[in-house]
């Protein structure tokens, strides 16, 4: 009988949480100290990994994930032009796009293959980046040099002759410095459409000093070279 007996005080209890890699619980901007859940602010972060697994090759792609945010080309409001033309809770947010926190004005179509996350915060932004949109405003937060070295590379192709491949290299130098580089060609046509196709390179390399340490320095470099042929859905030039 006695060996049939359980000890109360024998039993043990393990508990632990696995990151999701769909869901990031953290903002990588240091503003945000606070996890997502428990910050003041109406915020979606679109990590790394559901931009992989959707295909998601540009910006206007990866916000497909995040209600109340659009881009419109063509039609109604809409516009010819090759940029990205973002519209958050019915209005124009396209000024309102920031690299790492800083404003990117640019009129351009923004390519993923260098982006870490995207955090989309609806609502006035001017306290957390200064002028901005009263809708909101949207951070791309770049890939940085991590303490592992790695390869990651890959490449599609799909209808109207689309031709895309990425390259991602990481290679730890030390043991608190590393470097990354990543880069990206990308050819298309338009389906049904003559004369209508688009090329963008791009090349991002960086390096990071004091990883694993409490002072860290990181240093990026960004060029994409685009050329795309405007398409408002009719024929404006002729």
């Amino acid at each position: 009988a006695a060996e049939g007996q359980t000890n109360a005080d024998d039993t043990l209890v393990v508990e632990a949480s696995t990151p999701s890699l769909y869901a990031p619980q953290q903002s990588a901007d240091p503003k945000f100290s606070r996890p997502v859940a428990d910050t003041t602010r109406t915020m979606t972060v679109i990590s790394e990994q559901v931009i992989k697994d959707q295909g998601a090759t540009n910006l206007t792609d990866a916000l497909k994930n995040v209600p109340g945010v659009g881009a419109f080309f063509a039609g109604e409001n809409g516009n010819s032009t090759t940029g990205d033309a973002i519209y958050m809770r019915g209005a124009d947010t396209s000024n309102s796009i920031y690299i790492d926190g800083i404003r990117d004005i640019g009129s351009v179509s923004r390519d993923t293959f260098n982006t870490e996350q995207v955090e989309v915060i609806k609502g006035p932004s001017g306290t957390d980046y200064g002028r901005s949109a009263p809708t909101g405003s949207i951070n791309m937060i770049s890939k940085q040099p991590r303490n592992d070295s790695g390869i990651d590379a890959s490449a599609s192709i799909g209808s109207a002759w689309f031709r895309r491949g990425t390259l991602d290299v990481n290679q730890v130098i030390g043991d608190t410095t590393a470097v990354r580089l990543n880069v990206m060609g990308e050819k298309t046509h338009d389906a049904g459409r003559d004369k209508v196709k688009n090329e963008r390179y791009g090349v991002a390399p960086s390096v990071a000093f004091g990883l694993g340490t409490a002072n860290r320095l990181y240093l990026n470099y960004l060029h994409v070279t685009q050329h795309n042929t405007p398409d408002g859905g009719i024929p404006t030039i002729g």
